[in-house]
């Protein structure tokens, strides 16, 4: 009932009073559902207060772009999460970070096309490597390797350990193995 007072008054009164109530409405969503968005979206992207604001407004544009279909949506909040949600997602994608070695690692890793230079790796050469691919990984993701791989502890320990299922621990460790892998074809 309350769509087609707001829809035939607007009819009604003309387009002055569409850009009225646009503006209002657009003030209401953003005061609203901005702290809500904002709390979402900070651990989404690593506590980065200016990208967090950034997916925020962004997602404020589209719906005020949108906003003759939003006011007959019955889900604002649904449609704005989703949009943040989205928002976050090409955040993501658009700034992956880039792993630079240092040319003097670079420099040293034997081509494998040369056969002179196609020799074994010392230990120091391993340890250098894994210490490369060691520091790309986030906090979390070193602790459960050091408790999977270097302790040998069992998936129930590490998932109490976490505080989360062992299903979770399993993919967890499917997901690092992934990222493991990629990371030593990448600095060796």
């Amino acid at each position: 009932m309350l769509k087609k007072v707001i829809y035939w008054t607007q009819i009604k009164c003309g387009v002055a009073f569409l850009e009225k109530t646009r503006e209002n409405f657009i003030r209401r969503m953003y005061g609203e559902y901005y702290d809500m968005l904002y709390r979402y979206c900070l651990p989404e992207l690593n506590f980065d207060e200016g990208a967090a604001a950034d997916c925020v407004h962004a997602a404020f544009d589209i719906a005020e772009a949108r906003y003759e279909k939003l006011i007959q949506r019955p889900n604002l909040r649904g449609f704005l999460f989703k949009t943040v949600k989205n928002m976050v997602h090409h955040h993501r994608r658009d700034n992956r970070r880039v792993y630079v070695a240092s040319l003097d690692f670079i420099a040293s890793i034997p081509d494998p096309c040369n056969p002179f230079d196609a020799i074994e790796l010392t230990n120091a050469d391993i340890e250098r490597i894994s210490g490369e691919v060691l520091s790309c990984l986030r906090p979390e993701e070193r602790e459960l390797h050091r408790l999977y791989y270097v302790e040998n502890r069992s998936y129930a320990d590490i998932a109490k350990a976490f505080g989360v299922s062992e299903k979770a621990i399993r993919a967890r460790l499917a997901r690092l193995k992934v990222k493991l892998k990629e990371k030593i074809i990448y600095f060796s």
